[in-house]
């Protein structure tokens, strides 16, 4: 990433097309500073790790090898897992060809019927007037949560450094909790949203090392703050 630093990238349309470039169909790549000194830091960390501890790994494989054992039966329809010949094989992700076979098969129909309860549940959102960018945007996962600040409003602020959104504050306005678990230090990990007649519903479920934790908050609307270059900037999703 650090190579990429004053990387000159052009315009995709106009590099296919062989077109003549003007100074706007250019952009010089600068990485921000925050982001060098984060990466730096990290490599400083790796450079000073300790020494490879050849018991301790044995260890680690032994508690990582009885937990993926101990979910094995759920994870697996019981047709397949009772012709498993060796279980311990089986977790490391080795297989016979049958074996892989049916899995596959197993997968393909899990996957299709997913696909359509997703779809199901997005159109009923969609038929209930749920606004479409407020459902794009409703998604956190992966984000860490920061801190949770509870008023009229309830200010969720998160570290969306390993999600998949630009955003880093969720706002619930008028908002009231009826299930709450403490979820600062959490992941987000899904969510619901549903229309009611004063606003909106929103059921999310976050998990940390330890558990899972659900939070439901009632509201009269959502918005998204994005922090850039210290500016935030509120959206309004309705």
């Amino acid at each position: 990433m650090l190579n990429l630093e004053n990387t000159v990238f052009v315009k995709a349309e106009k590099f296919i097309n062989a077109e003549p470039l003007n100074d706007e169909d250019t952009i010089v790549y600068e990485m921000p500073t925050e982001q060098k000194e984060s990466i730096h830091q990290l490599i400083e960390e790796y450079d000073k790790r300790e020494p490879f501890d050849v018991e301790a790994c044995k260890i680690q494989f032994e508690e990582v090898q009885n937990s993926l054992l101990a979910g094995l039966v759920n994870r697996v329809p019981a047709e397949i897992y009772s012709q498993i010949a060796d279980h311990r094989v089986f977790v490391l992700g080795y297989c016979t060809k049958e074996m892989l076979g049916q899995l596959k098969r197993h997968s393909k129909k899990n996957e299709k019927w997913i696909q359509q309860v997703d779809s199901e549940y997005y159109n009923v959102q969609l038929y209930e007037g749920i606004p479409e960018k407020l459902l794009s945007d409703f998604g956190f996962h992966d984000c860490k949560v920061l801190n949770v600040i509870k008023g009229n409003d309830i200010i969720i602020t998160f570290d969306n450094s390993g999600g998949f959104t630009n955003y880093n504050k969720l706002i619930f306005h008028d908002a009231k909790i009826s299930c709450e678990e403490n979820i600062e230090g959490s992941y987000w990990i899904y969510e619901e949203l549903y229309k009611k007649p004063n606003g909106y519903e929103a059921h999310m479920l976050f998990s940390d090392a330890h558990t899972n934790h659900d939070l439901i908050v009632s509201c009269s609307d959502i918005t998204f703050d994005i922090d850039k270059g210290g500016k935030v900037y509120a959206e309004n999703t309705r």
